[in-house]
């Protein structure tokens, strides 16, 4: 594949090579999306400060750690409200399939 790809001039063709590696191998369903939070980088966040705790295992990283969690889950309920009022019942249906800090193994 990497040879067809180095000689391909044609724009048309090169599009649809892309096309063919988007969709086998990224959106397939055993790849890595097949999870999807609603908030991946409130929960990066949350995940970086749980390994500052455990790296340093003090007191002050563990009140870091809380409160950081605990202002992010406020944040992330303020925007779903703000969504919810802008996008509607569309936004609804993918708060259903979507969790917001971790995947949904089952739809509701």
């Amino acid at each position: 594949m990497l040879n067809y790809f180095w000689t391909v001039t044609d724009k048309d063709s090169l599009a649809n090579l892309s096309r063919i590696i988007v969709s086998q191998f990224l959106l397939d369903k055993a790849c890595c999306f097949q999870w999807k939070v609603g908030h991946p980088i409130y929960l990066s966040e949350v995940l970086l400060y749980l390994g500052l705790f455990m790296l340093n295992m003090s007191l002050a990283a563990g009140v870091v750690w809380l409160g950081a969690a605990a202002f992010l889950y406020y944040l992330s309920q303020y925007e779903e409200k703000l969504l919810l009022k802008r996008f509607g019942d569309g936004y609804r249906s993918y708060m259903r399939e979507v969790g917001m800090w971790s995947p949904r193994l089952r739809r509701k």
